[in-house]
């Protein structure tokens, strides 16, 4: 059997559209239609961070345990950070000395890889919601907004990790203790 596209006007068979589950029916627009038009709304700011609000409770696997994040807020409470952040470092990273010191921050870009449904490679500047303490879930108290390339640098550090070097950079430097 074949369908006519109500975006394209095109005729095809009903292998190239999408089944509707809740009314078993196939979708009015081709599959390739719809592949456009999710990719004209991933590729707008609130696509790429409904994106990343989706993806942030996946499964992680870590070297001693499997374990599954939390989020603990709404995709609207998301956005309104993220507009926060970006009347206060622009579309520049969070990650560096401060709102004062804008010059120091990278810039952050929103690019999806040309077919996201294939392992492509990731876009370092692309934008990245972390969580400031990795122990802890993602609560809007708890995330930033940086570059991937910084996440990755960010992610062999534990929270930890960061008071032991705060305590000896102030006692070799600052309280000039010997070693």
């Amino acid at each position: 059997m074949k369908k006519k596209c109500t975006r394209c006007g095109e005729v095809k068979l009903l292998t190239d559209y999408y089944e509707e589950k809740r009314w078993k029916t196939q979708r009015s627009a081709c599959k390739d239609c719809f592949y456009k038009k999710s990719m004209e709304y991933d590729n707008t700011e609130k696509g790429y961070l409904s994106l990343k609000y989706q993806r942030m409770t996946r499964k992680r696997t870590d070297l001693e345990k499997r374990r599954t994040n939390k989020r603990f807020f709404t995709f609207d409470e998301l956005l309104a950070a993220f507009e926060k952040h970006k009347n206060m470092y622009g579309m520049k990273s969070a990650w560096g000395p401060g709102p004062d010191h804008l010059d120091q921050h990278l810039p952050m870009t929103m690019i999806l890889p040309k077919n996201p449904n294939k392992k492509a490679k990731r876009i370092r500047s692309n934008l990245s919601i972390d969580r400031l303490d990795n122990s802890l879930d993602y609560t809007i108290q708890n995330i930033i907004f940086i570059r991937g390339d910084e996440n990755v640098r960010k992610r062999d550090t534990t929270y930890n990790d960061c008071f032991f070097q705060i305590r000896l950079h102030e006692e070799r430097f600052i309280n000039m203790e010997a070693i």
